[in-house]
């Protein structure tokens, strides 16, 4: 017998709202990856990591919809559904951590958009921090 999963109303809305800021980045990513002389008030660090971190985003937005389908079904259809989130939830934390080395150390080249790929990560930080601390 399926067990029936009752979202209450702000679950549904901030699915809702989580699925159109995900479409929007999205769109951002391609400007990104296709357009080198556009302007971002990002550091370029977070520049760097926004097309690893859309796909994060992604990932958590098929991760909530498995959640909520496995939980309505029952015997073999929700153990599939378990394995499903299971695999998704290794591909979070696969780019979770992809995510940190690119904004760390612009590193694996293949996701860092192409005009990003030649800039030295971690030498650009020590200059901001110390630049920081020298100003009063």
């Amino acid at each position: 017998m399926a067990t029936t999963v009752h979202l209450p109303i702000i679950g549904w809305i901030s699915i809702a709202g989580f699925l159109l800021v995900a479409a929007l980045a999205t769109r951002n990513v391609y400007a990104l990856w296709r357009d080198p002389v556009q302007e971002w008030r990002w550091p370029d660090r977070w520049v760097r990591g926004l097309p690893v971190a859309v796909t994060l985003g992604w990932a958590f937005v098929l991760a909530a919809l498995l959640t909520i389908v496995g939980m309505s079904s029952s015997g073999t259809i929700a153990d599939v559904f378990v394995v499903l989130l299971l695999v998704v939830l290794l591909f979070i934390v696969m780019c979770a951590v992809l995510w940190i080395g690119v904004i760390t150390f612009n590193w694996p080249k293949f996701a860092v958009p192409p005009h990003l790929r030649d800039q030295s990560a971690v030498p650009r930080w020590s200059r901001e921090a110390r630049g920081a601390r020298r100003s009063p």
